[in-house]
């Protein structure tokens, strides 16, 4: 019995942890309110995606990111921003939580952040949008 109470605890321990680990996981915010300014020149649309290493809700946000870059080449500009590489990346955009995705207008004004999961069809019609 005091096995089963102790197995138990410890699954809701681990729930809860991985509750904290992502605050805000599905969050949306539009906006360009911080007026933060990207630095990649192109004078195109940008999507930042920001991650980190054993993030599994990164995984498939990663791949819709990978498949847009691929449909949108040429139009849109991407970067994946990864939390062990870039910190200071994630403090510009005060980023507390991955996934997160930043988009940038051809001006590179914050227009939309997307915090936790979201889908291919979110994503570029928020794109399309900047087109």
């Amino acid at each position: 019995m005091k096995r089963r109470v102790c197995v138990i605890l410890a699954v809701a321990i681990l729930v809860m942890a991985s509750l904290m680990a992502f605050p805000g996981c599905g969050e949306k915010k539009t906006g360009g309110d911080n007026g933060d300014v990207s630095t990649n020149g192109t004078g195109k649309p940008e999507v930042l995606m920001f991650t980190q290493e054993g993030c599994p809700p990164c995984v498939p946000v990663h791949e819709i990111v990978e498949e847009l870059e691929k449909e949108m080449s040429g139009k849109v500009a991407f970067r994946v921003i990864h939390a062990e590489n870039d910190s200071d990346t994630f403090r510009k955009y005060n980023v507390q939580a991955t996934p997160t995705i930043i988009i940038l207008d051809s001006s590179g004004n914050v227009v939309q952040t997307l915090v936790g999961g979201t889908d291919k069809e979110t994503l570029e019609s928020e794109l399309e949008k900047l087109l």
